[in-house]
């Protein structure tokens, strides 16, 4: 089989069985010729929603997509499946404007449903789980707050363990973007959602507009599941959050963790019945369930021969001379400002191919900052930008935090310096625009004269690929 738009019909090789879920049919697919080590795709064909006209999809939704695509590729979140392409296929005589397919990157793995599917939680996956659960949150968290720069937030509008897919590399990724809308858009008339992992108020009214609340509640239903191997009860039993944290209780009982109450409480503010009671930070809110739920070292009374080991030990220890240690390398060349600091990674330290940025600034209302990253190991004036977190708010910036990205493998033993700038924030937010309206991710060429630099570390790239 094959399929592409109607200029290249066979664009794509659909290889293997199609996989089945609630947006559409994919497959596993290559570039037609192309050799077995190259690249693979995930082609979907979309499913036509229930009680659309014969003009689906309408000119708005193909703009809408192709926007969405655009945006995407500018936030360039980790946790999320980029949208690559979007294309409409004839597939024969009728089908109107075309049938619409995505693609995106094809990702290896199980779905979370899959791994979780009614295992109980035990001492050996806990912490496995909740990294995952982490991992969901970082998607979001990047939907919700880093599509803020362009001043919108975005919405998944159906995040559920069959939506979340396991790279044995890379840890989660959030698929099934048929429901992303941004918050200024018209309500989805097909009132996208599934029961267990949708929030009173969508339940209420599903073609309603929706608030990033909704996704932070189906984030707490998530780990509900994840934590008791079962799916949460529907939020339209009036009960459910009883329902919920006796499931919850039951499925930790067993672990006995000290922290099993603020456990159990911590996922349930997640699935507040009230949206303004939820916690509107998912990243925050999932490190601290982590943390929670993290067992204290086990104290184990030492053995004999571990005693006698470590008397002959010292005793050697005051024998022996003592013996210098090499020096620690110097620290690579750093740079900070009154009005902000890096605080990590530090100048010289080792970083994979995505890594978080921690810092703290002192910036007047008007006044915002971007982090940038260049490379040291060539002679190369390219500067590729990242807007850190709340970067349109700069009273929330006095501890900021946002992400760099220091390519893929062949990038190893890299430098790069890692800049932060400081602007006024209309002369940032029309840089970025700029990018977003080319649909390039957002790079300047030297340092345009209206940025200040502020702040600057030097970082070695390592393999790996750290989890952002």
């Amino acid at each position: 089989m094959r399929a592409g738009p109607p200029d290249q019909p066979d664009r794509f090789e659909l290889v293997g069985s199609a996989r089945h879920g609630g947006e559409g049919v994919a497959w596993r697919a290559r570039f037609r010729g192309d050799r077995d080590d190259g690249p693979w795709f995930a082609v979907k064909q979309l499913h036509r929603p229930p009680g659309v006209g014969a003009d689906w999809p309408t000119a708005a939704d193909r703009q809408r997509w192709q926007d969405h695509r655009i945006l995407l590729a500018s936030l360039d979140v980790p946790r999320l499946v980029p949208m690559l392409d979007f294309f409409l296929a004839h597939q024969g005589e009728g089908d109107g404007p075309g049938v619409p397919h995505v693609v995106m990157p094809w990702i290896s793995g199980p779905t979370l449903a899959e791994k979780v599917a009614d295992a109980p939680i035990t001492h050996r996956n806990l912490d496995e789980r909740l990294a995952l659960v982490e991992d969901l949150a970082h998607a979001l968290g990047g939907l919700h707050t880093r599509s803020a720069a362009s001043g919108n937030s975005l919405l998944h509008s159906d995040v559920k363990p069959s939506n979340c897919v396991i790279d044995p590399a890379d840890g989660l990724i959030l698929v099934d973007l048929g429901g992303l809308r941004l918050l200024e858009e018209p309500a989805d008339e097909r009132g996208m959602h599934t029961a267990g992992y949708a929030a009173p108020e969508v339940l209420r009214d599903p073609c309603a507009p929706r608030s990033t609340a909704s996704d932070i509640y189906a984030l707490g239903a998530v780990a509900c599941y994840c934590l008791t191997g079962v799916g949460p009860p529907a939020a339209s039993d009036p009960g459910y959050v009883n329902v919920s944290r006796k499931t919850l209780a039951a499925g930790l009982g067993a672990l006995r963790l000290p922290g099993s109450e603020a456990l159990i409480d911590q996922v349930l503010a997640a699935m507040d019945p009230d949206p303004a009671a939820r916690p509107t930070d998912p990243v925050v809110w999932a490190a601290r369930l982590r943390r929670l739920a993290a067992l204290p070292p086990a104290r184990r009374r030492p053995s004999v021969t571990a005693l006698i080991l470590a008397l002959t030990l010292s005793v050697a220890t005051v024998a022996l001379p003592a013996r210098e240690l090499p020096a620690r390398p110097a620290a690579a060349p750093a740079y900070a400002s009154r009005e902000v600091q890096i605080t990590s990674p530090r100048s010289g330290q080792d970083v994979q191919g995505c890594q978080a940025f921690v810092g703290t600034s002192d910036l007047p209302p008007h006044r915002t900052m971007v982090l940038t990253r260049r490379s040291a190991s060539a002679d190369d004036r390219t500067r590729w930008a990242q807007p850190v977190e709340n970067w349109q708010q700069p009273d929330r910036l006095r501890t900021w935090y946002g992400y760099q990205f220091f390519g893929d493998a062949s990038a190893v033993g890299d430098h790069f310096v890692v800049e932060v700038f400081v602007a006024d924030r209309a002369v940032l937010l029309a840089s970025w625009q700029r990018a977003l309206r080319a649909g390039e991710k957002w790079k300047v060429v030297g340092v345009p004269p209206e940025w200040q630099l502020a702040a600057a570390v030097t970082v070695r790239r390592v393999p790996g690929f750290r989890r952002c």
